[in-house]
């Protein structure tokens, strides 16, 4: 599951960029598309379904849901300081 999160996590970060330079957003604003739409699909699609979803346990007693967020959140803050440049 978490291979599958960050696997679909990476494919949006692209798939942003992509569209960004297929829309020919300036330079100076693409960090700022490509974290909005990262950001935004997490926030508005990506949490509630993780949260719809019934929570499992792994063998070691981590939630899947904690395990989501603690991939989540490290990915914003990066995909935060990478759109800064």
């Amino acid at each position: 599951m978490l291979g599958t999160m960050l696997a679909a996590t990476g494919g949006a970060i692209v798939m942003a960029y992509l569209v960004a330079w297929l829309m020919r957003v300036p330079g100076s604003s693409v960090g700022t598309f490509v974290q909005g739409s990262f950001r935004g699909n997490v926030a508005f699609i990506g949490l509630p379904i993780i949260y719809a979803l019934p929570d499992a346990v792994f063998a070691d007693g981590l939630s899947a849901r904690t395990a989501a967020m603690m991939i989540i959140a490290p990915l914003a803050a990066l995909a935060l300081i990478i759109g800064a440049f």
